[in-house]
């Protein structure tokens, strides 16, 4: 769990951030925006995160302003959550929701690379009992990185959110959410000595080469005891926006130059996603006199997605397709303009990318026997997977007027599965737990298509993981607590990006991962540590026994903080990332170790507390890269960042 603390601390502004910081098996993958969900964790990817337990298939990015804290579920038990649940790993995000103890806050930041950014987050009760409560949070950022992944980056949220006390036994909480993104991509590049360029960033004579997103959501959740033995929850989610992509990339290169071929191009995306869960859980502390207790939880859920999807596509059209730049000195000045000031007049393919009703539903029961010092658990889930699809391509796919769009709709695509999972834990202490796990895997793709049109199968596979939990044992004046876990991942039709095909993907076949994942605190009044270590053999391809694109293989993880005195607090920490192969195989980045400091101090004033914290983020501003698509395509950590910051909480 990431608290609302840590986050603060960091001074993260993305969950992704925070994530690849404190998490143990996390690495980045960065999505349009710089902030959008992504992450993998324990080697495969986190395809789709939830938040507040409803699976959030938005597209726009992210920002903490609204986030609570944000919970990690590794291992057998995240397959369980749906069939966005992927192997290694969930992501849920707990959002900010109107309660009863609210901490009003102000907050406002300044930064390094032209970084601004606000918070407003209040709220208060209604009423003689105070059972209607209301929320308010606002948040602002913007900032410049010229020569990263966005040369810059703004973003806006508005969200307000309702609850109300039924009784003290049933609560209904509802929330809003409206975001709105600007950013411009940068493209990076390798030189003709395979180093990272830099100073390179998209083409400053286009002022609306940009990425624009808007998204908006609404999610209500309702809980209620109905007695001492059953409980029920209403979880639904809904959400649309829409994206539009205008970039002027390099050429995707799988060799080193000097120079590399221009494309420009411009997406316009449009999706919709609405999400419904009923859950129901029984409790027997103690069946008749048998000294076993039984615990079940029985759910439906239902996803619909569907994406209208256009592209307007450059590497067609003459003179655009045999345009060249040197990225390390790059001369726009002979390049010919957009049409329309910006605007692809004329589509090379049209997509409604796809359709989708994903449902499931799942039991679990849990026996415990010798007052539940030992656990046994076992789920089976139902997976129903429809897709549908329609594409129409223009021929011919050139910048000429005319042309007639081709294309058939697609029948239905349909796929279920039953996938069960068993479970055994130990408790020979309240605070010692030995487990273990076995699941099996089904895990839709989602919209993504061969070359040829076709779409992909269905992920399926195996999870198998051991591992003890050590919870707050008291040593050395403060409480540890760890967890260390050894796990086994297999997975069949795995998927990655097709090196020939920009946009399209391909399937290899399997892909095994297998290795350990520790993590250890230590909290007391003046000290806190964290420390995380990941290290698989994998995952790699069982066919070709080569490595999997994009993850790393180690990662590990050091956070602290140290109160000097009540007011006065400093800290730091240390990522270590290991090398990662490009996505066509061809290149491997560097490992990297990149380094955080920050204090902070505190003191009354008026009614409330003022905080003030300043912080640098990759001290020695290391070349950090992430992940490569190709020699054109490089991701890079963010430089260094120094970020000061002042709030005011009452």
């Amino acid at each position: 769990m990431v608290t609302r603390d840590l986050i603060d601390d960091l001074g993260a502004d993305s969950p992704a951030d925070a994530l690849t910081r404190l998490v143990p098996g996390v690495s980045n993958v960065n999505s349009s925006g710089g902030s959008a969900a992504g992450a993998y964790i324990r080697g495969f990817r986190a395809q789709n995160w939830s938040v507040d337990g409803a699976t959030m298939r938005v597209l726009n990015g992210l920002t903490t302003f609204n986030v609570d804290a944000i919970e990690v579920i590794k291992g057998p038990a995240s397959v369980t959550f749906g069939a966005f649940a992927a192997y290694g790993g969930y992501v849920s995000l707990l959002p900010k929701y109107a309660n009863r103890n609210q901490k009003n806050k102000i907050q406002v930041d300044i930064g390094t690379d032209s970084y601004y950014s606000g918070m407003v987050d209040v709220g208060g009760m209604y009423g003689e009992e105070g059972n209607l409560q209301y929320r308010l949070v606002l948040g602002s950022l913007s900032r410049d990185r010229a020569g990263w992944k966005n040369d810059y980056e703004k973003a806006t949220l508005i969200a307000p959110s309702f609850a109300y006390d039924f009784s003290d036994k049933s609560r209904v909480r509802v929330r809003f959410s409206l975001t709105d993104t600007d950013s411009r991509n940068s493209t990076t590049a390798l030189d003709i000595n395979g180093n990272v360029l830099t100073d390179f960033s998209s083409n400053p004579d286009d002022p609306d080469n940009r990425n624009l997103e808007d998204g908006q959501s609404m999610q209500m959740v309702w809980e209620s005891e109905l007695n001492d033995e059953w409980s029920m929850k209403f979880n639904v989610f809904g959400a649309l926006g829409a994206i539009d992509w205008n970039a002027n990339n390099l050429r995707s290169s799988t060799t080193l130059a000097q120079s590399y071929l221009i494309s420009p191009y411009a997406r316009d995306y449009r999706w919709k996603n609405f999400y419904v869960d009923y859950s129901v859980a029984y409790k027997n502390e103690e069946i008749g006199n048998t000294g076993i207790s039984y615990q079940a939880v029985g759910a439906l859920s239902m996803d619909h997605w569907d994406i209208t999807y256009t592209l307007w596509d450059t590497t067609q059209y003459s003179p655009w397709n045999t345009r060249r730049i040197d990225p390390s000195n790059p001369d726009y000045s002979g390049l010919p303009q957009y049409p329309g000031k910006g605007e692809l007049i004329y589509p090379t393919r049209y997509i409604l990318y796809n359709n989708e009703w994903l449902g499931g539903a799942v039991i679990e029961n849990v026996l415990g026997f010798f007052d539940d010092k030992l656990l046994l658990s076992a789920a089976v889930r139902f997976n129903y997977d429809n897709r549908s699809s329609y594409t129409i391509w223009r021929t011919p796919r050139t910048n000429e007027p005319g042309g007639t769009y081709e294309g058939d709709p697609n029948p239905s695509n349909i796929n279920e599965a039953v996938t069960k999972r068993f479970g055994i834990v130990y408790k020979p202490t309240d605070k010692v737990s030995i487990y273990a796990g076995s699941t099996e895997a089904f895990l839709a793709v989602g919209a993504i298509f061969k070359a040829d049109g076709s779409r992909l199968d269905p992920e399926t596979g195996k999870n198998e993981e051991v591992g003890v939990k050590l919870d707050m044992f008291e040593a050395l004046g403060g409480n540890f607590s760890f967890t260390g876990a050894v796990f086994r991942i297999n997975v069949v039709n795995k998927w990655r990006g097709d090196p020939d095909n920009t946009g399209f993907f391909i399937q290899d076949g399997a892909q095994e991962s297998q290795g350990v994942d520790m993590q250890l605190t230590y909290t007391s009044e003046k000290f806190s540590a964290l420390l995380g270590y990941f290290n698989a053999d994998g995952p790699t391809d069982k066919i070709s026994g080569q490595r999997a694109v994009i993850v790393p293989q180690t990662t590990w993880n050091f956070w602290t903080k140290y109160n000097i005195t009540d007011s006065l607090s400093i800290g730091g920490g240390i990522k270590h990332m290991g090398d990662t192969l490009s996505n066509d195989r061809r290149f491997m980045t560097d490992p990297f170790t990149t380094g955080d400091v920050f204090a902070t101090y505190s003191m009354p004033v008026s009614n409330g507390i003022m905080h003030y914290r300043i912080g640098v983020t990759n001290v020695t501003d290391d070349d950090a890269v992430f992940r490569m698509n190709g020699a054109s395509t490089v991701w890079r950590e963010e430089g260094r960042r120094v970020k000061v910051s002042a709030s005011y909480t009452w």
